[in-house]
């Protein structure tokens, strides 16, 4: 009898950091059969194959279903095992929660009616908490497996070094390979798939509060797989799921919540006693509660509000809830909910704000009414969300985020919509905070609704939203596009750059000096984008940057004046790398990777500040005796930066107060100057300057013939004046003679010289105030030019308005526009972040 080889796919292996898909794959596996019954001469079977269908991306603690078919010959029985241990259902359809984040293996063996077998694997890869919300901030996993948080900051619970709250994401620095997260009151954790766990924010536990300002790692603590934190009323812990089924928890345990049989606060982690078994935990700010490995479900803790039911006192050990085999916990500081195999849901407790909807809780678990086909839960303080097995959201509760008194009490489950007031889809997990619910959706994009104050929604505001708003990456944003003299370049999704406009200098960065009414892409993996009066660089996503156009050299002599330049990007050696870039008049400027600046170009007044009042740098120098900055942007003449402390600190032409600190001398390295409060955002002009304060108004100082410092009087000033501003603003561009920001709402605020349409506001006047431009849709950045203005809108288009004789409105002629119109010869920039996917 002859037997023909046995053929095999090699494991099919998948990345967490490759591109989510929840689709349909396919992994067929060949086995070509011998013959049965070892008739001699007989032909071999048809080829023998199976395959597996489900999704090769998973969150943990909710039901995924896998289904198994044989393609060629029909299967007598069907194995399946996860991870090598054989699953319980052995027919066509697996259905399967996965606990623990990382990468799993999920195999189908197969035997045939004639006794042959086939062995099919598909791995998946799983992530604990793609989205996490605290109490008023979120984080969320990117696409890189690194982390961004957004929202309050007063304990650095957004990890970013500082403590300024932020309304689009920041990225946690140096914190890769995260698959598990827990942000939790004003504290954030992670989770790396070498199993360590690093936190920050304030960490209790301790005699005095201890903050943490960037992630460090608890050194205790190894082979994690999943967290789980808790918080209220100085209440804050926080417990991580080890892979061998053990829980360790630290930080408050005035009702024994770390379950380590005492009340002793730990700044360290205990072990759980009697615990070896977990497979999921939840926690909230008294309680903890895991599901064993047998579906049943344990918590310790603070017996007064329900959770522990018996005795009514402070149990530091774990206690069985009689009566529930859970998939997945949710749990508020007052109550606790358990999701079903079949889709209900069973809640303990007290039921604080209508979240268990109409039922009335106690200590023993109900089921909630009119609650069924629940994929995961989260609570909030007084709501409840429900993501429901069809990828949409439900939710019900109180919710104090309305512009109603009192606030709204919703009873029954209401579905959640998005912006655009049509149902929130294909989500894939949901977490709440205080008063705030996030969304991770398939695609990768966070949508998220409820409370605002301190911009846990992410949208660039602080406006509260009934509506789920996409998450927006204004940090990012606002470095997708630039306006110079009379051209204007753009960073495309795809990472190339595309320009448009004057270009008798070569800054458009097309080999020639022709002017161009299309946009020309420029390949390579560009971060930013930033335009000067004849000149454009680029911030490569390597911290390198490449310039193009020309600088003159003034230095020679008034009427020989040398071009530098180049009609193609050209790379600048700047050791140590490069996170900001800032092109002014004839200079340019860089924030390096280690907080100092580096400048470059001419030097007409001291504006490279490295205490050379005249001269001209081909190369970077560093400026002189600065350090720990964050914003950087260079005008005419002088260049303007936020230090880490929220100072401001200014050097070149000092005339008409524009270096802000009290006089009109010029400086050659850096004069520094404070606004109460602080900034965190600088613009500078031709003349003047104008910076964010921490609470979101503007302040200005400098020239103002034109009525550019926004306050509604003439003459100059040599310190910063208030601009009247209304709500707040979240980004900020200087033009030639005029200053447009983009308000916490979303719409446009523009003031200064208008008399070629700049202003956007339908006239060519020069208002000493802030002129509204509302923009349908919102806008995440803004950009101002010497003559003309342009915006990305949230969805990723973009409008521009003002002077347009060079083609820098990119609509395909030469004609002008006193109101924002939309470019039409650019596709591709940048929509809201992707995350986990």
């Amino acid at each position: 009898m002859k037997t023909t080889p046995h053929h095999t796919t090699p494991q099919h292996s998948t990345k967490l950091a490759r591109r989510l898909r929840n689709l349909a794959l396919v992994l067929p596996l060949f086995l070509l059969a011998g013959c049965p019954g070892g008739g001699s001469g007989s032909s071999s079977p048809p080829p023998f194959s199976g395959t597996i269908t489900g999704t090769t991306r998973a969150v943990t603690n909710q039901n995924y279903t896998y289904t198994g078919t044989e393609a060629n010959g029909i299967a007598s029985a069907f194995d399946w095992t996860v991870d090598n241990a054989l699953a319980s259902n052995s027919s066509k359809v697996q259905t399967n929660v996965w606990r623990a984040a990382g990468n799993h293996t999920l195999a189908l063996a197969l035997t045939s009616t004639t006794g042959d077998k086939a062995n099919v694997t598909q791995t998946v890869a799983v992530v604990d908490h793609p989205v996490s919300s605290g109490n008023q901030h979120t984080c969320a996993i990117g696409v890189d497996n690194s982390v961004s948080c957004w929202g309050n900051n007063n304990a650095s619970q957004l990890g970013n070094g500082q403590v300024t709250n932020k309304s689009t994401p920041t990225t946690v620095p140096n914190l890769l390979n995260v698959v598990s997260l827990a942000a939790y009151g004003n504290s954030s954790c992670a989770a790396k798939t070498d199993g360590t766990v690093w936190c920050w924010g304030a960490q209790s536990g301790a005699a005095a509060p201890l903050t943490i300002t960037t992630p460090q790692q608890v050194l205790s603590l190894a082979d994690v797989v999943a967290l789980a934190g808790g918080s209220g009323f100085a209440n804050d812990h926080i417990c991580a799921l080890q892979k061998i089924g053990t829980v360790q928890c630290w930080g408050s345990n005035n009702f024994g919540q770390l379950g380590d049989s005492t009340t002793t606060d730990s700044t360290t982690p205990q072990q759980v006693v009697n615990l070896i078994d977990a497979v999921s935990i939840a926690a909230s700010s008294d309680n903890t509660c895991a599901i064993k490995a047998d579906a049943t479900v344990v918590c310790w803790g603070s017996a007064s509000n329900g959770i522990v039911s018996s005795p009514l006192q402070a149990n530091s050990s774990p206690i069985k809830i009689k009566g529930v085999n859970a998939v997945s916990l949710a749990m508020s500081n007052n109550m606790v909910c358990a999701v079903i195999s079949d889709g209900s849901v069973q809640c303990w407790g007290t039921n604080n704000g209508a979240q268990a909807s109409k039922n009335t809780l106690s200590a023993t678990p109900v089921v909630l009414s009119g609650i069924s086909n629940v994929n995961a839960l989260t609570l909030g303080n007084t709501h409840t969300c429900a993501l429901l097995m069809d990828t949409t959201v439900t939710c019900w509760g109180t919710y104090f985020g309305a512009a109603t008194t009192p606030p709204v009490v919703q009873t029954i489950p209401v579905a959640v919509n998005d912006a655009n007031n049509t149902p929130l889809t294909n989500v894939q997990a949901v977490s709440s905070g205080i008063d705030h619910t996030c969304a991770s959706k398939f695609d990768g994009t966070v949508h998220c609704w409820g409370g605002n104050g301190s911009g846990q929604l992410g949208d660039a505001t602080n406006v509260n939203n009934m509506m789920a708003q996409p998450v927006v990456n204004a940090t990012a944003a606002k470095n997708v596009i630039a306006a110079g003299g009379s051209h204007t370049c753009a960073r495309k999704t795809n990472g190339g750059i595309a320009c448009w406009g004057r270009n008798f200098e070569g800054q458009l960065g097309n080999g020639g000096t022709n002017n161009t009414l299309e946009a020309l892409g420029i390949p390579g993996g560009v971060a930013a984008i930033t335009a000067g009066h004849q000149h454009t660089c680029a911030l490569k996503t390597s911290g390198d940057v490449s310039c193009w156009g020309i600088q003159r050299d003034y230095s020679v002599t008034a009427n020989l004046n040398v071009i530098i330049g180049s009609y193609d990007p050209t790379p600048l050696d700047i050791p140590g790398g490069v996170t900001t870039v800032s092109a002014g008049y004839n200079h340019t400027c860089a924030i390096k990777i280690d907080g100092n600046v580096a400048c470059w170009g001419f030097s007409g007044v001291g504006s490279l500040g490295n205490g050379v009042s005249y001269g001209y740098s081909k190369t970077p120098v560093l400026v002189s005796i600065l350090g720990g900055v964050t914003s950087v942007s260079a005008g005419t003449d002088h260049t303007c930066t936020v230090k880490t402390n929220g100072d401001i600190a200014c050097w070149g032409e000092g005339s008409s107060g524009r270096l802000g600190n009290g006089t009109d001398a010029d400086s050659s390295t850096p004069v520094t100057s404070s606004i109460p409060g602080g900034v965190t955002a600088v613009a500078s002009g031709f003349s003047h300057t104008c910076a964010i304060k921490t609470n979101g108004d503007v302040a200005c100082w400098g020239g103002n013939n034109y009525g550019q410092l926004g306050n509604g009087l003439g003459g100059w000033s040599y310190t910063p004046v208030t601009v009247g501003i209304t709500g707040g603003v979240t980004a900020i561009s200087a033009g030639l003679f005029h200053t447009c920001a983009i308000k916490t709402s979303g719409d446009v605020a523009c003031w200064g010289f208008g008399g070629n349409g700049q202003l956007g506001n339908g006239a060519n006047t020069n208002p000493n105030t802030p002129v509204t431009i509302s923009i349908p849709g919102g806008v995440t950045a803004i950009t101002a030019g010497e003559r003309h203005t342009c915006a990305v809108k949230i969805n990723g288009d973009v409008v521009c308005w003002g002077a347009g004789g060079s083609g820098q409105l990119g609509n395909g002629t030469l004609v002008g526009s006193n109101v924002p119109i939309p470019v039409s010869v650019l596709t591709g920039l940048p929509t809201p972040p992707t995350f986990w996917k």
